[in-house]
């Protein structure tokens, strides 16, 4: 077996590891055969950790001649400062100064996100629908419906905005998929949306026909009956034949006439002389 002194503070020389504290001189063990690791549990303040080193006993011989060196390399910090390595010949002094500074910089991002709807009015226009006799005059007491399809054949729905009843007109259904009023002696003004429309008499008032439906269309805003629409009820006539019956009466008159003729006669007596 080797023997080697030991200089150092041992913390543990007994079990199955030896622990201790390095010095300035080197430490010794005395081994039997075998196979030996060196580890260093922790290194000096500004070294790195040596490596393990293996090594083996045999027949009182060890296998690194000489001795053991474990070499600990020296911490190198590199930083943004200055590091100011101050070296004599006998203590090597390595003062680090190590100057952080840390800037925290918070940039608060504010997305402000404006949506903005833009809805399209629909275009429209106003017709001014007229109830009329033969002479143009305003026609009161008829009662009138507006029915509408839109371009993909859909009913039309009305809302109550889109109906003004005229000086004495009376709205009876102002919504849905229809507009019905009674006519007064003014025009009734709707406003209507682009579609095809059918105005129809549901009833005309006494004395007057039912007119025939109307229909047009507004395009664009522009309705096809330009001016507005004059729906004319005809005034009912009525024929009355009268007979009249002669009698003549025929008289006859017989008139007798007696003519009474009288002769006279005339004697004319002539004398001769000698």
């Amino acid at each position: 077996m080797s023997t080697f002194l030991l200089y150092i503070q041992v913390k543990n020389s007994t079990g199955d590891a030896l622990v201790w504290i390095s010095g300035t001189e080197p430490t010794v063990v005395t081994l039997e055969d075998g196979d030996y690791v060196l580890h260093e549990v922790a290194a000096p303040n500004g070294y790195e950790k040596a490596t393990d080193i293996k090594f083996t006993v045999k027949d009182g011989k060890a296998s690194v001649e000489g001795g053991i060196d474990m070499v600990d390399e020296i911490i190198t910090t590199t930083t943004t400062t200055t590091t100011t390595t101050t070296t004599t010949t006998t203590t090597t002094t390595t003062t680090t100064t190590t100057t952080t500074t840390t800037t925290t910089t918070t940039t608060t991002t504010t997305t402000t996100t404006t949506t903005t709807a833009t809805t399209t009015a629909p275009v429209t226009a106003k017709v001014n629908i007229n109830k009329v006799d033969a002479g143009g005059k305003e026609v009161p007491g008829a009662e009138l419906t507006l029915t509408g399809t839109d371009a993909d054949g859909n009913k039309i729905t009305f809302t109550d905005d889109q109906i003004k009843a005229g000086e004495g007109a009376k709205v009876k259904n102002s919504t849905g998929d229809a507009l019905v009023w009674i006519s007064g002696t003014e025009p009734t003004v709707v406003t209507l949306e682009d579609g095809d429309y059918v105005l129809h008499e549901v009833a005309a008032p006494n004395g007057y026909e039912k007119a025939t439906d109307i229909p047009f269309t507004i395009k664009d805003g522009v309705a096809s009956v330009e001016g507005g629409i004059d729906m004319v009820d005809e005034i009912i006539t009525t024929t009355t034949t009268t007979t009249t019956t002669t009698t003549t009466t025929t008289t006859t008159e017989t008139t007798s006439t007696t003519t009474t003729t009288e002769a006279t006669t005339t004697t004319t007596q002539i004398a001769t002389g000698p």
